[in-house]
């Protein structure tokens, strides 16, 4: 039934979606609001084509979700509306080197043996190219910018309310919201919430910032809860970045009143998940001391390491399952039998990297480690450029937040892989996407002699 359902939407709804949004810019506000609320529910309503669930990758099947239609629906209306609306297409910036790593992706998969698995993951990079362009010429005004800021503050005040449910009414330990693994829905806030907190201390209007607060909050809450420890250490330092970017070292009293204010609130909801994060924090400690420590996270550098050094450029696109047993092995870290095959795992087990660095070694070797690298910092200098820029406005403020958001997920992701999942990936790519239209903005501004 729900393949019936999927290519129904794929023949009908799709070109009349596209028609509709096609006529009105207004409609397209809403299919742009909806595909920001809908990045925190990809899980909830999408379909895998030659599933694996039980392959121990970041992509075990080929996925759609709703928000790649509504991702599409936007994209195809932007295009026909350009001219008439008197706007240009345009090169985002980073594309180039973007598809640089998906060729030398493509180019993994082609030389690496299973094929399978990098293919689910080479869909999902395509996923993702679609989300940022999207978004990079769809978003042209600061109402768009609205748009962004409401329907993300809207994400992270239910994502706040849903995880005090989950911990208080149905007493789960380590929440998870709406996403499939609490480090995810930590992952999520930590990217999202800078964008937010920067919108709070821009001069706006009380009630809005009010909200984009309240946002904030809730993202602290739902990091808390998560008991997940990294992304609790990168929230409070991006948070203390944007606060510093945001407020800056000549404090008056009214901002002197809003520093205090959120180092108290800062402190307090910290203060209250302090000891179950320490309390995992000893558990884990124990554990590396009195078992063979299987998941240190260092260990998985060290497998990242050797398969780089037998396969120097590594053993394949979200390979890194399907190797895992012959590499501990090597490294004597643990024993298990190997999948039986691509259709049949037999009774294989395999786990998951815990270092999105570390992975991408062992799977594209150094130069896709290289080409990675090149990238994350692409991405940060072109949100970084925006602490600088002058003047100050509401477009270079959301620029800041998301370079903080940008820094917190790769400094997150030393000991995660949570980049790679569908849900990190496609919120990233707005972002991003975001980023290049501000550019974009900002450069076409200084061209007209705009202030």
């Amino acid at each position: 039934m729900k393949y019936t359902i999927f290519f129904a939407a794929l023949l009908f709804v799709l070109p009349m979606g596209v028609l509709m949004a096609s006529y009105s810019r207004r409609i397209r506000e809403i299919v742009f609001g909806l595909l920001l609320f809908g990045t925190a529910f990809t899980d909830w309503f999408d379909i895998n084509f030659v599933d694996r669930w039980w392959y121990a990758g970041s992509t075990r099947g080929i996925e759609v979700s709703f928000v790649d239609f509504l991702a599409l629906v936007l994209l195809f209306s932007t295009l026909l509306t350009m001219r008439r609306e008197g706007a240009r297409l345009f090169w985002p910036a980073s594309l180039g080197l973007m598809l640089i790593f998906f060729g030398y992706g493509c180019f993994s998969v082609m030389t690496s043996d299973p094929k399978l698995f990098g293919l689910f993951e080479l869909t999902k990079l395509v996923r993702g190219f679609v989300v940022f362009l999207t978004v990079a010429w769809y978003v042209r005004t600061k109402r768009d910018a609205y748009v962004l800021m409401f329907a993300l503050g809207a994400v992270l005040i239910y994502e706040g309310g849903l995880s005090i449910w989950q911990r208080y009414i149905e007493s789960i330990y380590r929440v998870r919201g709406t996403f499939p693994h609490e480090n995810i829905l930590g992952d999520y806030c930590i990217l999202v919430a800078p964008v937010l907190l920067s919108c709070a201390l821009f001069p706006l209007r009380p009630v809005t910032r009010i909200f984009f607060a309240a946002a904030w909050t809730s993202a602290a809450v739902a990091v808390i809860l998560t008991i997940a420890r990294m992304p609790a250490a990168v929230f409070v330092a991006a948070s203390a970045g944007v606060a510093v970017t945001g407020l800056g070292f000549r404090l008056d009293p009214q901002r002197l009143a809003i520093a205090l204010g959120l180092c108290i609130l800062a402190s307090a909801l910290f203060y209250r998940g302090a000891d179950r994060l320490l309390a995992r924090q000893e558990a884990a400690d124990q554990a590396s001391v009195d078992s063979s420590g299987d998941e240190l996270r260092s260990r998985h550098y060290a497998m990242g390491f050797e398969m780089a050094k037998h396969h120097p450029f590594g053993v394949g696109l979200n390979n890194w399952g399907w190797y895992t047993n012959e590499y501990a092995q090597r490294l004597g870290f643990w024993s298990g039998l190997p999948y039986a095959s691509t259709s049949d795992p037999g009774e294989g087990n395999a786990g998951q990297a815990h270092t999105l660095y570390g992975l991408t070694l062992g799977e594209l070797g150094w130069p896709g480690l290289a080409i990675f690298s090149a990238l994350v910092a692409r991405w940060l200098c072109l949100s970084g450029s925006l602490l600088f820029a002058r003047p100050i406005d509401l477009w270079s403020r959301l620029g800041v937040g998301c370079f903080f958001g940008f820094l917190a997920e790769f400094v997150a992701n030393g000991t995660e892989i949570t980049f790679r999942n569908q849900q990190v990936l496609i919120i990233f790519n707005v972002l991003l996407g975001f980023v290049v239209a501000v550019r974009r903005a900002r450069i076409m501004d200084t061209i007209r002699g705009r202030p």
